[in-house]
């Protein structure tokens, strides 16, 4: 994040756009709050309960609308009561979902003209939501458990940081990949601010089937952005790290995606994931994912490697 070379001091409470980016809000001033040029985007971002609350909302509102088209001229709906905006209200729900029950009907030309243009804009709004409603469902998604906090022991005497990840679902991820980005601010010597990203390189980056757990490290040498740095510098430099892991669902045949983020807290050093793969006596084996964060204090010198 660079300074703003215009030298112009941004407002305290500048009205806008507020997203989240790790611990930050950003407000983006200028921007659209609401695309309505995109509306298969907006109708994605929304969760479940808010996007079929917008549906009861647009449809109850349509037939309001269409309520007081049919009362701007009288006798519009034979059968109906005069001046009535509940028989008009209902009269447009019959008209829109084009199951009219025949107690009232179009009486006049204007009112048959009112019904044709209901029924068309119904059929385009129906299928318009159906197609939001199958893409939503359609939607791959990830079951991949991270752990809550990433760990800094030794593996074959190399310190190395640690994060444990679980595909939740009863099948596998082919083709599983697994990066790490190490974001920090850092200030150059003009005294210029930015927020700078890292690759870390892992001992393993790759899984043909992640069925199970996964155990993702990072040697610390001296080629590591995270070489010779304490918990305080982490802090400092409102440092945080970036997991993502990509792979082909293979029940679905789609590529799926999970992300989960860890800041300077969630860093511990000297410490080790515990076991939770527990061997029993009739040679099984227990994967218990209850124990799935818990870790355990350790010495520097210790073995950390975990199973």
């Amino acid at each position: 994040m660079s300074n703003d070379s215009s030298g112009e001091q941004p407002q305290k409470r500048a009205r806008g756009i507020t997203v989240r980016v790790g611990r930050r809000e950003v407000t983006k001033v200028g921007a659209k709050r609401y695309d309505f040029t995109d509306l298969q985007h907006e109708a994605m971002k929304l969760t479940w309960p808010s996007f079929f609350g917008l549906v009861v909302v647009f449809y109850l509102v349509m037939n309001a609308l269409f309520a007081v088209a049919y009362m701007a001229y009288p006798d519009t709906i034979g059968n109906a009561r005069d001046a009535s905006f509940a028989d008009a209200y209902f009269f447009s729900f019959e008209t829109m979902t084009t199951m009219g029950f025949g107690d009232m009907r179009p009486g006049t030309p204007y009112g048959r003209l009112v019904a044709t243009v209901e029924v068309f804009t119904g059929l385009l709004a129906f299928t318009v939501l159906a197609g939001f409603i199958f893409a939503r469902l359609s939607r791959p998604s990830a079951r991949v458990l991270f752990s809550r906090t990433m760990v800094i022991g030794s593996f074959n005497g190399k310190p190395t940081l640690f994060l444990r990840a679980a595909n939740e679902r009863n099948n596998l991820i082919l083709e599983a990949s697994a990066q790490l980005a190490f974001v920090r601010n850092e200030s150059t010597v003009e005294g210029y601010a930015y927020r700078r990203f890292y690759d870390l390189d892992l001992v393993r980056a790759r899984s043909p089937a992640f069925a199970l757990t996964w155990t993702i490290m990072h040697s610390i040498d001296d080629k590591s952005p995270l070489f010779g740095l304490s918990a305080s510098d982490l802090s400092d430099s409102d440092a945080s790290i970036v997991a993502t892991i990509t792979g082909l669902d293979e029940t679905m045949g789609q590529s799926i995606h999970a992300r989960h983020e860890y800041f300077a807290a969630n860093v511990l050093y000297d410490h080790r994931f515990v076991d939770i793969l527990v061997e029993t006596p009739d040679s099984g084996t227990i994967l218990d994912l209850s124990r799935f964060h818990h870790i355990e204090r350790i010495t520097p010198e210790a073995d950390a490697a975990p199973h």
